[in-house]
């Protein structure tokens, strides 16, 4: 996670010699924190620090969704950096600032330095800590460099507490291809986290969808099918989970993992071509969009919106 807004309710006297740290804090107005990427010692979003990092996190937290930006990618149909600008000015524009934002995947479209630190710029209106998730074009050694994200046993993973939410992000690219895997003790991983929180509101994020959306040529770079079958078995054992979010398809598709709903996020840049019969994957210019995740009482729900 890292942080491009100056945290309210922290005076330079509170501030001064504090030793919160909530995952990496990056940015122009970052007050207190560590800069050293990858830190093994994390405080999770939410949690109180000496100087009362917490005091703004709502107990009905906000979380944006945000997915597949493609920064860096081919503009002939739009431009991703003007569709990801409106994206942001959207988000500012909610009655209710969020309380946090996920980036589900797909930053830049070539895992270029030059492409993460554009990245960086577009997402720096943004007044919320931003996590982000590592998608099957990013560069998992760029997203460390440039965002600090925590690594376990090389995957990009971590948890982190938005308000009461429990947010559980996985790794599930597969290096070389555009479809997805949760090998390697990635699933293991998951399942000593949710073991860890059993009463948690939880959210399980992973770029892949976990499910067939319909459309042979989208499903073909999906999540591995014995992966997906193994992380709904695990999903199965842990009650707490309310929600399983991706990205990585470019359109909103709701469907059911393990008795949960799971659901795509929408592209900042392209919308995918709903059409079922297609040989091949088109895209069309469409409108850019995000989610937007809510504890509703002791349930998390989700809406949809567009950017017009």
């Amino acid at each position: 996670m890292f942080l491009l807004w100056e945290r309210p309710n922290v005076t330079e006297e509170a501030s001064e010699g504090c030793d919160c740290e909530v995952g990496t804090w990056f940015g122009r107005n970052s007050v207190c924190g560590s800069n050293e990427a990858n830190s093994a010692q994390r405080r999770e979003v939410g949690s109180p620090g000496a100087c009362g990092a917490a005091d703004r996190l709502s107990l009905r937290p906000v979380i944006v969704q945000l997915s597949d930006f493609h920064i860096g990618g081919e503009a002939s149909i739009v431009d991703p950096e003007q569709r990801l600008e409106a994206a942001i000015a959207a988000v500012n524009r909610l009655p209710q600032r969020p309380d946090g934002v996920l980036v589900s995947g797909d930053l830049a479209d070539d895992g270029s330095d030059s492409s993460y630190e554009r990245v960086r710029d577009l997402l720096a209106p943004l007044q919320a800590p931003v996590h982000v998730m590592v998608g099957n074009h990013d560069s998992r050694e760029g997203l460390a460099r440039h965002f600090g994200v925590s690594r376990v046993q090389g995957y990009v993973q971590y948890v982190a507490d938005i308000g009461p939410i429990h947010l559980i992000a996985l790794d599930s690219q597969t290096p070389g291809s555009d479809a997805g895997s949760l090998d390697g003790g990635r699933l293991d991983w998951l399942e000593t986290q949710l073991e860890a929180a059993p009463e948690q509101p939880t959210i399980v994020a992973l770029h892949h969808p976990p499910f067939s959306i319909g459309i042979a040529e989208a499903d073909a770079i999906g999540l591995d099918g014995d992966d997906a079958g193994e992380l709904a078995r695990i999903i199965a054992r842990h009650r707490q989970v309310q929600r399983v979010i991706s990205g990585h398809v470019h359109c909103v598709v709701s469907g059911d993992l393990a008795g949960r709903v799971t659901i795509t996020a929408p592209s900042t840049y392209v919308e995918l071509d709903p059409d079922f019969e297609a040989e091949s994957l088109a895209v069309r210019a469409g409108r850019p969009g995000f989610l937007v995740h809510r504890l509703a009482g002791d349930r998390i729900v989700t809406y949809s919106e567009t950017v017009h």
